[in-house]
């Protein structure tokens, strides 16, 4: 995948690293970039410095191809120091799918925050790993009906097998907590709406943020209502989480999980939020007609989508069609046993 350069941020490190390599980007601070197995090909991870060994932020996805740019950079990066401790942003695969794999192998101590240990166990619990009952339930009153676009949702690879198991969390981490790491402290921001305390590091001393996927420089952050949360407004969250970066400065370094780092922080929040504002108005006028969600997807998102581009198109459209009906610019009913919505 080509990797798209925008034009209004400041980009201090024009090239990525390649994949299974690193690149120092500031004090003590290592930008990784591991291979994943989607259209979006790549996660960029962070190797802190910890004085006698790594803290590692973020882990890529339970693939072979990830674990072998793995094995690059324990021979070239982090060799005999090994990693103390791993801290996970949030609970989507490509984050912390490698999280029992590399605390196995090197000892390291797992952090996360406690809602990422919620939806880590509920999706890896023997009870619930397929969800297939509570996602086609979902699809169905949202007017999905045939066959073939049931199969596109639901073939997608489950997410036990994309992942190398789950872990003992050894310590939970909150809003404004703050770590030490090597001579740096690092404080905690957390963030709603793109997945549930989800983590993002900021570093007063070296003006660095680690924003994981709420902040990307290219591309905006899927926000979609989940099938076990069908009532849920995460798009309202992801919004309102924007203005805990509202003090930052301007020449903060943004360190992602996926495109180029770079700096103009408060442009970039700009843009996304833009983005919502047009989307929202995208949906609110499609429905002066009534539309169920399956119907609204295509006139969202005109190119042609499979496997879980299709599940991210779907969720996102729900997420809309949640803010909305919440503010009361549109009304949801059942017709025909299926929702559909109109201003």
């Amino acid at each position: 995948m080509q990797e798209k350069v925008n034009p209004i941020l400041s980009l201090p490190f024009p090239s990525s690293p390649e994949l299974g390599a690193a690149i120092q980007v500031a004090e003590g601070v290592y930008w990784c970039r591991l291979p994943i197995p989607f259209e979006l090909d790549h996660i960029n991870v962070w190797l802190l410095d910890d004085g006698d060994g790594f803290t590692l932020v973020d882990t890529g996805i339970n693939a072979g191809k990830t674990r072998g740019a793995w094995e690059a950079l324990f021979s070239d990066i982090v060799k005999d120091l090994g990693i103390n401790r791993v801290i996970v942003t949030h609970f989507h695969p490509d984050h912390f799918g490698l999280t029992k794999w590399l605390c196995d192998r090197t000892g390291a101590s797992y952090h996360a925050s406690v809602e990422t240990q919620e939806r880590t166990s509920f999706l890896l619990d023997s009870g619930h790993t397929d969800n297939i009952d509570i996602r086609m339930r979902f699809y169905q009153d949202h007017g999905v009906e045939d066959v073939e676009f049931f199969e596109n949702f639901l073939k997608g690879t489950l997410y036990s097998e994309i992942v190398s198991g789950n872990h003992k969390v050894d310590g939970l981490l909150a809003e404004s907590d703050t770590i030490e790491i090597g001579a740096n402290t690092w404080r905690v921001i957390m963030c709603y709406g793109h997945a549930p305390g989800h983590i993002n590091l900021y570093c007063e001393r070296l003006g660095l943020l680690i924003s994981g996927d709420q902040i990307l420089p290219t591309i905006t952050s899927n926000v979609s209502v989940l099938p076990d949360q069908p009532e849920a407004n995460p798009l309202q969250e992801y919004l309102q989480s924007f203005a805990k970066f509202a003090q930052l400065p301007d020449e903060t370094m943004v360190l992602p999980s996926h495109g180029k780092v770079f700096c103009g922080i408060h442009l970039r929040i700009d843009e996304v939020l833009k983005h919502h504002d047009e989307m929202l108005e995208r949906v609110t006028s499609h429905c002066e007609q009534a539309h169920s969600a399956k119907d609204l997807v295509p006139k969202l998102f005109r190119r042609k989508l499979e496997g879980i581009n299709s599940i991210l198109a779907f969720g996102e459209t729900m997420a809309n069609l949640n803010y909305l009906c919440e503010e009361g610019k549109l009304q949801r009913r059942l017709q025909s046993g299926h929702y559909i919505y109109q201003q």
